[in-house]
């Protein structure tokens, strides 16, 4: 249901409706079709746990529920999928694919007749042709209005998150030169929290937020994703690394484990939900 999805996306916590109420005007009954899922009861997020926004920060209310709603529907259903992923409260394959699912519909259901154009117009001289995937993610990159450096998504890691998404989808070997243990795996979660902050810049914009609202509450929200002002090392060799820090909008307890093709991750444990002294080791090769 749009509005249960809208309460998961923006929170980034598992949720659910529990009171319902139908507007049927004069009508004596009304049906209303559920998709039977329960609602569990859980702990409030704590006082600094923020949401990516609240309804009063919406600049207009009502008008933004209409697009949502009309956004729903033109995206459906990679909305519900993503939500319903969040609601399983884990980070897995699956949950990449989810995100990288919902950037694709979100691209070619608003802008895909628009990139095809300016493709054509670019290249005269060649067949006209739809958008690959990092090259939907770049454009959403670059009309969300918010610095690649907030949302962590440089070219370097548009193309890690692509290789991840083709190695988890096909099992085939990692493209762009990113390795398939000491890559895609170790860098799953922070690929997904990246694809997330897209997706919420993306989804703010389309409610009415201005570029500078939604770069600062991507900030806030995401601020463990920034690229320091140096810019991500890549491809300084076979060596070079970067490091990102988690916070507990990632992790709570446990880094989830996701199964490797040989063997498992390491059970990589965190003190409470403070941010993680550990950093992760990620190749921007």
């Amino acid at each position: 249901m749009p509005l249960r999805d809208l309460l998961v996306i923006a929170g980034a916590v598992p949720d659910a409706l529990l009171f319902e109420s139908v507007t049927i005007g004069r009508q004596p009954s009304a049906v209303v079709l559920e998709t039977g899922i329960e609602p569990t009861v859980r702990d409030w997020p704590r006082p600094d746990r923020q949401f990516l926004f609240y309804a009063l920060d919406i600049p207009d209310f009502r008008a933004g529920l209409k697009k949502w709603f009309a956004l729903h529907t033109r995206v459906s259903p990679a909305l519900q999928y993503l939500a319903e992923s969040i609601n399983e409260d884990k980070y897995s394959h699956a949950r990449l694919l989810s995100v990288a699912s919902t950037l694709e519909t979100y691209h070619r259901s608003l802008y895909d007749a628009a990139w095809r154009r300016t493709y054509k117009r670019k290249n005269p001289n060649k067949k006209t042709r739809g958008p690959f995937l990092l090259e939907r993610i770049t454009h959403l990159q670059r009309i969300s209005g918010v610095p690649e450096g907030i949302t962590g998504f440089s070219e370097a890691r548009r193309q890690l998150f692509v290789a991840s998404r083709n190695h988890f989808a096909h099992l085939n070997e990692p493209r762009y030169g990113y390795s398939i243990d000491q890559d895609v795996y170790d860098n799953a979660i922070p690929s997904i929290a990246r694809g997330v902050a897209l997706v919420h810049a993306c989804v703010m914009r389309r409610l009415g937020f201005t570029a500078r609202q939604t770069k600062e509450r991507i900030e806030l929200i995401h601020g463990h994703l920034v690229i320091s002002a140096r810019g991500p090392r890549r491809r300084l060799g076979i060596g070079a690394t970067a490091t990102l820090g988690l916070t507990d909008q990632l992790v709570s307890g446990v880094y989830p484990e996701l199964p490797r093709r040989r063997g498992s991750l390491p059970d990589r444990r965190v003190e409470g939900r403070q941010m993680d002294s550990r950093c992760l080791q990620e190749r921007d090769r």
